[in-house]
C-alpha cells in the first residue's frame, strides 16, 4: 500500500545524455532564476521559494537514461558524505551495467537526494519506452502509482525521451478524475530558446491546464444538464449569479432564477474567450440561460423536459413534463399563474379544469403522466384506471421515453391552445 503525503507532487523526466546534462541557468515565468545540470532540481527550490514545497519528487526514465545526472541534488547537501554519493553512483556508471538501470539499484540515492533538497519523499523509477501500446499503458499506470495519495501534480517535461511527456500528460488529465488530484504547473526549460546571455527561458504552460478543465466543465455538462458546473470559470460576480440561477432551477423556481439568468448571461456574452474550448463554455452558459430573455415559464420547463429525456434521466423528465402540463392547463383555466407565486389554489384549479374539459384521450394521457411520474419517483406501484399501461412503459427505457413523449405531446397541444 502507498502511505499517503497529501501535498505537492512533481513528476520529472530524466534522458540519455552524453557525457551528461550541462548547468543552465533557468529564468521562470516570474523572473526567477536557478541554475542545475538537472531542471528538475532548480524547480524544486523555486517551487519552494513560492511558498509551493514539493513532498515528493518522482523521477522517471528508461534503463539507459542518465541516472548519474540526479546526484547533483545529493551534491548539494552538506549532510551527504561524498563516499556515500560515490557509492550509490558506482553501479550507475559501471561500464558493465551502463543500459541496464533497475530500481534495486537507484533505491540508495533516493534517500540521499531526499535529505539534501528537504523533500520528504523522493522516487526514481526505471520506465518502459513507450514503443507500443503495452508500454504506454505500463508508463501510464507507474504515474498512477507515483502520485497516488497527493493533492497537487506538477510536470516538469523538460528532459527524456519527447514522446513520454505526452503520455505522462493524457495520464495526468485522467487522473483528475480518478485521483481527484489538480493540475499543477506543466514546466519546460526550453534550452533551444536559450539567450545570448546563456538563460534558458523556462514556460508554464497553464494554458493546457486551462484547457483540460473547460473539457471537463463540458463533459460534465453535456451529460448532466447542470450549467452550475460552467460557473467556475467566470469571475466571482458571474459565478455566484450562474450558481444562483442554476440552484433556483434545479429546486423548481424558475421564476426566481430569471434575474440572476438574465444578468448572468448579459454579462457573459460580452466577456472575451482566449480559446476555443473556453468559447464553448460561454456559449454553453448563454444557451442554458438564454430563456431568461422572455421565454414563459412552462416553455421553459418543456425545454428541462426535453433535454432529460434526450439524456434518459427518466426523473426529471417525468417530473418536469407533469409540472408543465400542470401550469399549461392552469393558463387554459385562466388563472394566469404568476411563476413567483405559483400556489396549491391555482393547482387545483388546474386539476378541475382537466376533469372537466380534456377530451377522455387526453386525460388519460394526463393522469398516466402523472402515475408515471408518481411510480419513477417514489417507487410505488400504479394502481387504478390506466395504472397497466403505466406498468408497461416502465418495463424498458425504449417504453418509457414513448410514454414521457406522449405527455411532451400534450403539453404542446395545451400550450398551443393557450397561445392561440
Amino acid at each position: 500500500m502507498i502511505d499517503q503525503i497529501h501535498g505537492d507532487v512533481l513528476v520529472s523526466f530524466v534522458g540519455k545524455s552524453r557525457p551528461g546534462y550541462k548547468p543552465a541557468t533557468y529564468r521562470f515565468s516570474d523572473g526567477e532564476t536557478e541554475s542545475a545540470r538537472f531542471f528538475g532540481c532548480a524547480a524544486i527550490k523555486v517551487l519552494r521559494r513560492q511558498g509551493r514545497p514539493i513532498r515528493r519528487w518522482v523521477v522517471l526514465g528508461t534503463a539507459g537514461s542518465d541516472w548519474a545526472t540526479i546526484a547533483e541534488g545529493a551534491e548539494s547537501s552538506e549532510t551527504n558524505a561524498d563516499d556515500a554519493i560515490l557509492t550509490a553512483l558506482e553501479d550507475l556508471t559501471t561500464p558493465s551495467k551502463e543500459g541496464a538501470v533497475t530500481d534495486g539499484m537507484l533505491a540508495p540515492l533516493e534517500e540521499l537526494v531526499s535529505t539534501a533538497l528537504g523533500i520528504p519523499e523522493v522516487r526514481l523509477r526505471v520506465v518502459p519506452y513507450g514503443r507500443d501500446d503495452q508500454e504506454a499503458e505500463e508508463l501510464s499506470r507507474i504515474i498512477d502509482e507515483a502520485v497516488a495519495g497527493t493533492k497537487t501534480l506538477h510536470l516538469d517535461i523538460t528532459h527524456g525521451l519527447r514522446h513520454l511527456p505526452v503520455i505522462a500528460i493524457v495520464t495526468a488529465l485522467g487522473l483528475l478524475w480518478s485521483r481527484d488530484i489538480q493540475l499543477g504547473d506543466l514546466l519546460y526549460g526550453a534550452h533551444e530558446l536559450r539567450t545570448e546571455d546563456e538563460i534558458t527561458p523556462v514556460f508554464d504552460l497553464k494554458s493546457c491546464g486551462e484547457i483540460a478543465a473547460d473539457t471537463a466543465r463540458l463533459a460534465t455538462y453535456r451529460t448532466s444538464g447542470r450549467y452550475d458546473v460552467l460557473a467556475d470559470a467566470f469571475p466571482d460576480h458571474l459565478e455566484e449569479l450562474v450558481r444562483s440561477a442554476a440552484y433556483l432551477e434545479a429546486v423548481n423556481r424558475t421564476g426566481e432564477a430569471r434575474r440572476p439568468a438574465a444578468a448572468a448571461s448579459k454579462s457573459i456574452a460580452s466577456i472575451p474567450a482566449d480559446t476555443p474550448m473556453r468559447n464553448a463554455v460561454h456559449e454553453a452558459a448563454c444557451e442554458s440561460m438564454a430563456w431568461s430573455a422572455g421565454v414563459k415559464f412552462v416553455d421553459r420547463l418543456r425545454d428541462r423536459a426535453a433535454q432529460a429525456l434526450k439524456r434518459r434521466d427518466w426523473m426529471s423528465a417525468a417530473s418536469l413534463t407533469y409540472e408543465a402540463m400542470l401550469l399549461a392547463a392552469a393558463r387554459m383555466a385562466g388563472t394566469n399563474p404568476d411563476p413567483l407565486h405559483w400556489n396549491d389554489d391555482e393547482r387545483d384549479l388546474a386539476f378541475e379544469w382537466i376533469r372537466s374539459t380534456l377530451e377522455k384521450k387526453q386525460k388519460s394521457v394526463f393522469h398516466q403522466s402523472r402515475m408515471l411520474r408518481n411510480a419513477i419517483v417514489h417507487g410505488t406501484r400504479p394502481t387504478g384506471i390506466g395504472a397497466a399501461e403505466v406498468m408497461d412503459s416502465l418495463t424498458s427505457p425504449h417504453a418509457t421515453e414513448q410514454a414521457i413523449q406522449r405527455g411532451l405531446e400534450l403539453l404542446d397541444e395545451l400550450t398551443n391552445q393557450s397561445a392561440s
